[in-house]
This record gives structure tokens, C-alpha cells and sequence, in this order.
């Protein structure tokens, strides 16, 4: 049971990358050939396990038209549903007063928008604890920033597995990715004896991306924008700016200020 922390530069596959381990994971439970053992052979309908924790929608199996897939619901009773999503969840949830799933996996994608590493202070006691405690649970924890040094230190430095994403291809429809995986913080690489020394390990990783890219929605974030008003403005007129416009640009007023601040995201 392990803290999988996944770095990467925007747009190489950080979430897409955290997807391909929840579909892995999700096959570990529900491995096809028993499914198909099962319905074909045994005329049974599968239960399938889902105990996939996110904060962003994932699908597992689609809609299809006259299919209906069984799932267990929250009492442990098979419910028929139209296709198996991904359990809907937050990091404000992962505390020891919630008990969940046998064998969770929980998926975090861009833990910095929750909890920055700025934000120390804030960083609630009852996570790091659930943190701490979670192979106490039998719990892996995966979580993705575009920086290391953006993640809280309470969280980072749990971490048993961390993920750099080097290379990110996409060729003949299929993904090709370099990772190097490390044992250990990267601001922790020099001892005190000077040894750089580090334990890695470069992996390459290669899958469909028409199946995992299917999966979720690559670009979900853009509803923030929902509600948003239409930003208005006008083309420059000269090349050099008065005093004026400098001002206007290098320092708002306060009350710009103010609600620039008091803005929820």
C-alpha cells in the first residue's frame, strides 16, 4: 500500500497517466477472464468491485445499449447500473471519521488546486493523519502536480513511489511515456555525507490512448468558466504606454485587490 506521487510539465499526461493506473487497478478486481468465465459459462451475472475513489469522473465500462453491469452499492447490495463510474469523493473527505471501501484506491488530480504547498498552515491535522495511517487500511493514494515543490510536505514526504514524467508521445494511436520512478524526495537527494546517490528506476509505459483517453474528460476543468462574464477590452493604439497605464498595470486598485483576493478559486 503506497503514496504514488506523480509529476510532470502541462499537457505530458499526468492525469492520463493516473487514469491508466485506475483502469490497472480496476482489472486487478475485476479480472476479464473471471467476468467472462463467469456470464459466459456460468450464465451468472458479475458483481463487479469498485472501490476507485476520485475527484474527477472516470469511466470503466460504457454505456451500452441493452447492457446493464452490477456494481455493489455503499450497503454492500448488487445494484444494476447502465455503466461503472469511478466513486465520486474529495481530499476533504479522506479522514479517519470515514470509513471506506475494503482495498480503496484514491485519485487526486492536481492536489496543488486543493492545498498548495504555500498553504502549510492551513493543511488540516485529520488528513495528514488519514495519510499517515493509510496502509493501516489497505489504501493507495495517487495524486499528480506539475511540480513536486507545489505539493505539501506533509503529503510529499509520505510518498513511497514518485513518478516523473520525462517523455510524453503519442505514435499510431498509442501512448508512449519515459518515467523515472524514485524512492524518495527530490530535495532529500544529497545525505549529509554528500553521497547524490538515489535509488531509480527508468520505465517506459505504452498503451492505447483511444481506451484510456476515453476514459475521463481531459480538459473538465474548463466548467469553472460556466458562469464567467465576458471579458471586454480594446486593441493598444501606440506602442508606448503613459504613466497611467503603467500604473494600471503594475498595480490594481484596492478593490481589485480585494476581490482578486477574496475569490474563491
Amino acid at each position: 500500500m503506497s503514496v504514488i506521487i506523480i509529476d510532470a510539465k502541462p499537457g505530458y499526461g499526468k492525469t492520463l497517466l493516473m487514469t491508466y493506473f485506475s483502469y490497472k487497478n480496476f482489472k486487478k478486481k475485476n479480472p476479464p477472464l473471471k467476468v467472462w468465465f463467469t456470464e459466459k459459462i456460468k450464465r451468472k451475472k458479475w458483481v463487479y468491485d469498485i472501490s476507485e475513489y476520485s475527484d474527477f469522473p472516470i469511466c470503466f465500462k460504457k454505456a451500452k445499449k441493452g447492457r446493464t453491469y452490477l456494481v455493489y452499492d455503499n450497503s454492500g447490495t448488487p445494484v444494476p447500473v447502465k455503466q461503472i463510474m469511478s466513486l465520486k469523493w474529495r481530499i476533504f473527505d479522506l479522514i479517519l471519521d470515514n470509513k471506506f471501501r475494503p482495498n480503496a484506491n484514491f485519485y487526486i488530480d492536481e492536489i496543488q488546486q486543493k492545498y498548495d504547498s504555500m498553504e502549510y498552515k492551513d493543511f488540516p491535522d485529520s488528513i495528514a493523519h488519514y495519510f499517515q495511517c493509510h496502509r493501516h487500511f489497505d489504501n493507495n493514494i495517487y495524486t499528480n502536480s506539475q511540480s513536486q515543490s507545489r505539493i505539501i510536505k506533509r503529503v510529499l514526504c509520505l510518498g513511497e513511489e514518485y513518478y516523473s514524467i520525462y517523455s510524453f508521445r503519442i505514435l499510431f494511436g498509442f501512448v508512449f511515456m519515459h518515467i523515472r520512478i524514485t524512492y524518495e524526495m527530490h530535495n532529500n537527494l544529497e545525505s549529509n555525507s554528500g553521497n547524490t546517490q538515489v535509488d531509480f528506476e527508468d520505465k517506459r509505459i505504452i498503451f492505447r490512448i483511444k481506451k484510456i483517453g476515453n476514459m475521463y474528460d481531459s480538459k473538465y476543468l474548463r466548467h469553472l468558466q460556466d458562469d464567467s462574464k465576458k471579458y471586454s477590452t480594446t486593441m493598444f493604439d501606440k506602442l508606448d504606454l503613459d504613466k497611467n497605464d503603467l500604473l494600471n498595470s503594475f498595480f490594481p486598485s484596492d478593490e481589485e485587490r480585494e476581490y482578486i483576493k477574496n475569490m474563491r478559486y
